[in-house]
């Protein structure tokens, strides 16, 4: 760190940061092309229990496949695993068998998870604006080899936001995956054995992303802390910063 001028640990940080990244998205799209890709939970309804019901539309199927997720239910004819043709993403009812009594599965996610599902989204588009305003931010120092705008405390502070913002998300989308069941009103005893529904599994390309996520923000964090100290030594150094990036 010390052999680096604060606009060479900067353009290290873009390319490291940005390389990072760029990885992280491609990690969590394996197995995630096409939608039905990450549906874990594919039923095939000859498989549910005598006390388990499915209805589309108001008439009850007896055969077909459903899948449900924290976006809601689908229902077609066909394999789901197999195919992406879906029949009905509306008006379906998974009525479910619980030890007091029976819930639908469809309704209580359109209740509980969906809205816990759109504000994690929401709050990703808000992170992918400080996504772009950091490097944003860094772009002048690179170019004009300047802090007069006293960048580094803005830098240094979107990317706290972004990481935190980046975490939130993520844990969010964890959270729902893990304790899917229970948002929805069922026990994982309720769901698995008395209505024969899947054991729901998150993608390990997700978590794999979140790992590469999380030490991409720890990187670019620890950058921006040292080239900031360093431009402040290098303006008492020499009253500027140095046009060279390596010393």
């Amino acid at each position: 760190m010390k052999a680096c001028t604060a606009r060479g640990l900067l353009a290290i940080a873009v390319i490291l940061v940005g390389t990072l990244e760029i990885l992280s998205r491609k990690i969590a799209n394996i197995n995630f092309n096409k939608r039905t890709h990450d549906i874990v939970n594919v039923i095939d309804i000859t498989k549910l229990t005598d006390k388990t019901h499915v209805y589309v539309y108001g008439e009850q199927k007896r055969k077909g496949f459903l899948f449900f997720d924290n976006m809601g239910c689908g229902y077609s004819r066909f394999n789901l695993s197999q195919s992406d043709i879906l029949e009905a993403i509306e008006n379906i009812s998974l009525i479910a068998t619980t030890k007091e009594g029976y819930l639908d599965v469809c309704q209580n996610i359109n209740k509980h998870t969906y809205p816990l599902l759109e504000s994690s989204k929401t709050l990703m588009e808000l992170t992918a604006v400080f996504a772009v305003a950091k490097f944003l931010l860094i772009t002048p120092i690179l170019i004009y080899n300047t802090d007069s705008l006293r960048l580094f405390p803005f830098i240094f502070s979107v990317g706290l936001l972004h990481a935190f913002g980046t975490g939130t998300t993520n844990l969010m989308i964890i959270f729902l995956k893990f304790n899917f069941y229970e948002i929805i009103g069922l026990t994982k005893y309720e769901a698995i054995h008395l209505n024969h529904f899947p054991i729901i599994n998150t993608n390990s390309s997700y978590i794999y992303s979140m790992i590469v996520d999380f030490i991409s923000h720890l990187l670019f964090i620890l950058f921006i802390f040292f080239a900031w100290k360093k431009r402040n030594y290098e303006i008492k150094e020499y009253g500027y910063l140095s046009f060279k990036l390596i010393t």
